[in-house]
């Protein structure tokens, strides 16, 4: 399991309202990458495929589905990777050999007009497919198990409602059965969807919006399949009421978009001074991101700046940072140097986050705009620059490991002198992600693009860095800092 797995599972560990989307779900949930390798299912996907958790998680999903079923499968995988969402009935083979058929709705995960993943909902309809199948048998059978089948079912004839159980007429907020009956199928049907969509075939399914007896709108998960009634060719329906999940959905997107403007809107603004120019790009994976930048002016010369990357993305490693970022200005203020900053910070970690086994990695620098002076500790991160303006690169590779790891580190500060001229960026890991490319290859690109653009401003600077991976995939967060010394 990769780290970005295990800070994800911590999720379920944590008071926070976004486990829900996976705990509480009575359905299979799952998460795929672009690969079709399994990142994440919740626990009723577990108890239902029954393998061990290595032998499922980042393997593909042909590895369950049967035979007969991967074909059509595969197709829809690939609608889903080209932005479309899709409900498609499948079956699987669990650990135990035994076949189970599901009713999937899959959805594409889009981050910067990219599909970056598959997020699915399936529904185990053994014993609805059990119910079509005994329908198919006998008209006697149809009502005996359709009547006290726990879905609503209808069945239609022409396009005729001629059949309704309990659930349904439930659902349908109607005082008995004889209020569906006899009315055309279609008429309930209401919002974007057409009605032509649900011509006849063998078998449809998906979702749509239902007007029920009382004028109330609902959302529902269907699935058509054809049957013989009396005599005749017919429709069986099976559908739930999903509007409460719809909701819920709709809930946890809006919390995480406040969420994402609160992390916006705690970053510090751009530094615009005559001595030092500072800004930077946030750029989450996801709605949260657990990179972070901060920067303040502690002195008339003196200015503290640091980059963090929290490992993992998302949810919980963007919590993780804002809690870091409250407490940041007074670790700074106190200690007024880069040991004494980061030897604090990594005791805060092992005080309030010492059972969720993570870490970060990050580079805190004092610059000193009178000395020409550059004091720094770098924990584990990716290389800073400094550019002079003879062109001569000096890294900030110098410091220890990353915070969190464990309670016994010694940092060692460096100090850098710089010219007036020089040029200085920062950078989390994201950014060579997104390129493809390795450490050592992606510090080279950023030393490139800082020659190039010397003479630039941090925001000319940092457009260049993002035209270079706006037509790329990012499979991680981006945080990038460019500081002047004019």
């Amino acid at each position: 399991m990769s780290d970005s797995d295990k800070i994800f599972n911590n999720i379920y560990q944590t008071d926070n309202p976004y486990r829900s989307l996976f705990l509480n779900n009575p359905d299979l949930c799952y998460l795929l990458n672009t690969k079709g390798e399994f990142i994440e299912l919740n626990e009723v996907a577990f108890q239902k495929i029954g393998y061990p958790l290595d032998d499922i998680l980042n393997h593909s999903f042909l590895k369950i589905i049967t035979p007969e079923d991967g074909p059509k499968t595969v197709d829809f995988f690939y609608k889903v990777l080209q932005g479309q969402r899709v409900s498609l009935e499948t079956s699987i083979i669990n650990f135990n050999g035994f076949s189970i058929p599901l009713l999937v709705t899959a959805m594409p995960f889009i981050e910067n007009d990219e599909v970056v993943g598959i997020i699915g909902i399936a529904k185990d309809v053994t014993e609805i497919k059990l119910i079509q199948k005994r329908l198919n048998e006998s008209k006697k059978r149809y009502k005996e198990l359709v009547f006290s089948s726990p879905y609503p079912i209808i069945v239609s004839l022409n396009k005729e409602i001629v059949f309704v159980n309990e659930k349904a007429v439930k659902v349908m907020q109607a005082e008995d059965f004889t209020q569906l009956t006899g009315k055309n199928l279609y008429s309930f049907i209401t919002g974007d969807e057409s009605k032509e969509e649900l011509s006849l075939k063998p078998l449809k399914s998906g979702e749509l919006k239902v007007k029920t007896l009382s004028g109330e709108v609902i959302q529902v998960q269907y699935s058509f399949t054809n049957i013989v009634w009396e005599g005749a060719p017919a429709f069986l329906i099976v559908f739930s009421d999903i509007t409460e999940r719809k909701q819920r959905e709709k809930l946890h997107q809006q919390e995480l978009s406040l969420a994402h403007q609160v992390q916006q809107n705690i970053l510090p603004k751009s530094l615009n001074e005559e001595k030092i120019k500072i800004n930077a790009i946030h750029l989450p994976s996801a709605e949260l991101s657990g990179d972070m930048y901060y920067w303040t002016k502690m002195e008339e010369h003196l200015y503290g700046v640091m980059i963090l990357d929290i490992m993992g993305h998302g949810v919980s490693s963007s919590l993780i940072s804002m809690s870091v970022r409250a407490i940041l200005p007074s670790i700074i203020y106190r200690h007024k140097n880069p040991t004494g900053v980061m030897a604090e910070l990594n005791q805060y970690v092992h005080q309030y986050f010492n059972n969720m086994n993570f870490y970060m990695t990050g580079i805190f620098c004092l610059i000193d705009t009178r000395l020409k002076k550059i004091q720094y500790v770098n924990a584990g991160h990716p290389l800073g620059l400094l550019l002079m303006p003879n062109n001569q690169i000096t890294e900030l590779n110098r410091g220890g490991i990353p915070i969190g790891l464990t309670t016994e580190i010694i940092y060692n500060c460096e100090i850098l002198e710089y010219e007036l001229g020089s040029k200085l960026t920062l950078y989390t890991d994201g950014y060579y992600d997104a390129l493809g490319v390795t450490v050592n290859q992606g510090a080279t690109l950023v030393s490139d693009s800082m020659k190039l653009h010397k003479t630039s401003s941090p925001d000319e600077l940092l457009d260049h860095f993002k035209d270079n991976i706006k037509s790329t995939k990012q499979p991680d967060d981006i945080c990038m800092i460019v500081i002047d010394l004019p």
